[in-house]
């Protein structure tokens, strides 16, 4: 049985980045830190693919450069019950390929000497003294500290720190060409009139590139599902507006849990990251949330290896309490006026020329 200080589960951006982030403040503990993925990478991903500037500030804090293929977008049109309007915002955020970004992550992570473990899927957690035991499909590792980035379904936060938090479920098309609603490849599209049906989210067009060949992610997602009909038919209704049939494209979907502040993030020798923490409330972004709770992750690891202090009590609030978590709670505030107006006629008029449409 392998022993590592720091076993990490889950290599997508917040695994990576908490791997990263420990090699870049304990270089000594990059060679005994272990990152376990149930998958090889590249490995496809469900995810509008959506780099917001916060994501970027944050990869640049880490020292790293993610260059792959991106769709930059500078205007955004907003949809909404009654009305539209379309925003100038110079790089507002740009659009990439999950599986390229994430791939290149996780690239930089053993590129630091964290240990990898491509298609090792976690399969049960043992508590055992002052260890957890891990055991994966192809062997068994104990560690002093385990940090859960494993998902929207996370292992880590089933079977070792509880809590059930609210989901943002999910469904996403890739379609050609990429300009087809917008008129520009530089243009997304935020509509938000399925509020009006009852859904607590909203319709999405995000240009993007696959292989090189302009396309366009389209999806839906949202918490509260439409008073009448399902999701996929709400989906298909707004494709159709699009020029799309929907029984003509590849569908995907997925649960994504969202951030309550309220949830334990951490255990004794456990802490949290990612999805497993959860996404933004109001748009369901994910991308610079797992980043940041990725390092958050990490710095509270580290003081708990030269400390000897694996507690973690506070560590639920010293995410509420950092950049990240401020903005999740902020979102989280917002997210409960706007789509209560979202739902009527012409209700997110006002909301058109505030401040937090551009951020």
């Amino acid at each position: 049985m392998a022993e590592y200080d720091v076993v990490i589960v889950g290599g997508g951006p917040a695994g990576a980045a908490a791997a990263i982030q420990i090699a870049n403040r304990a270089p000594d503990l990059a060679a005994s830190t272990l990152l376990l993925d149930r998958d090889a990478f590249p490995r496809p991903k469900l995810c509008g693919g959506g780099v917001v500037r916060q994501a970027d500030r944050l990869l640049s804090f880490l020292d790293v450069q993610a260059n792959v293929p991106s769709v930059g977008v500078d205007t955004i049109r907003f949809e909404y019950a009654g009305g539209s309007l379309v925003r100038h915002i110079p790089s507002a955020f740009r659009v990439v390929r999950r599986e390229q970004f994430d791939a290149a992550l996780l690239r930089e992570a053993r590129a630091r000497g964290v240990v990898v473990g491509e298609r090792e899927p976690v399969i049960q957690l043992l508590r055992e003294g002052n260890h957890i035991r891990v055991v994966t499909a192809r062997s068994e590792h104990r560690a002093r500290v385990l940090i859960g980035a494993d998902g929207a379904n996370s292992l880590v936060r089933r079977t070792l720190v509880g809590g059930r938090p609210a989901r943002f479920v999910a469904l996403e098309v890739l379609t050609t060409p990429a300009a087809a609603s917008n008129g520009s490849v530089h243009t997304a599209v935020f509509d938000f009139r399925p509020a009006s049906q009852g859904l607590r989210g909203y319709q999405w067009d995000f240009p993007c590139l696959l292989q090189g060949n302009p396309m366009m992610n389209r999806g839906l997602g949202g918490m509260r599902r439409p008073r009448e009909g399902s999701l996929r038919q709400v989906f298909a209704a707004g494709l159709r507006e699009r020029g799309v049939a929907l029984e003509e494209c590849s569908l995907e979907g997925a649960t994504i849990p969202v951030y309550d502040p309220s949830l334990p993030q951490s255990a004794e020798r456990v802490v949290l990251a990612g999805d497993a923490v959860g996404v933004d409330p109001w748009l369901g972004e994910g991308i610079s949330v797992a980043i940041g709770t990725g390092m958050l992750a990490a710095h509270a690891v580290v003081a708990a290896l030269r400390s000897g202090d694996f507690g973690f009590q506070d560590h639920r609030r010293r995410i509420a309490d950092s950049a990240v978590g401020w903005q999740l709670r902020r979102s989280r505030a917002i997210a409960r006026a706007f789509y209560r107006d979202a739902a009527r006629l012409n209700g997110l008029a006002r909301w058109m020329a505030r401040e937090e449409l551009s951020a």
